[in-house]
């Protein structure tokens, strides 16, 4: 049986000139990079036969987003995180 692993996930966010990163908590037994993807297809609830651009980036009418990357953190860290709201769990 695999070991549960927790993270901080990032999804970059590009409204023209302006670009944002939210931050996110997950923890997946599974391949971080597949669960992460997951989380950025879906962002804005149109994942159904969504595919990313070539360069990896989606589009949602005039903004773009797409993976940022994540971190791994401790247990301890991702339950501290998530006790105090300062992060979304997903």
């Amino acid at each position: 049986m695999s070991k549960t692993k927790f993270f901080v996930g990032y999804v970059e966010e590009r409204h023209g000139e302006f670009e944002c990163r939210q931050k996110i908590l997950f923890k997946t037994w599974g391949c971080p990079d597949k669960y992460h993807d997951r989380i950025v297809k879906g962002w804005y609830g149109c994942a159904d036969g969504l595919e990313p651009a070539e360069d990896g980036w989606y589009w949602n009418d005039y903004m773009m987003y797409g993976g940022g990357g994540y971190t791994e953190v401790s247990k301890a860290v991702y339950n501290e995180l998530k006790s105090k709201s300062i992060l979304n769990e997903l």
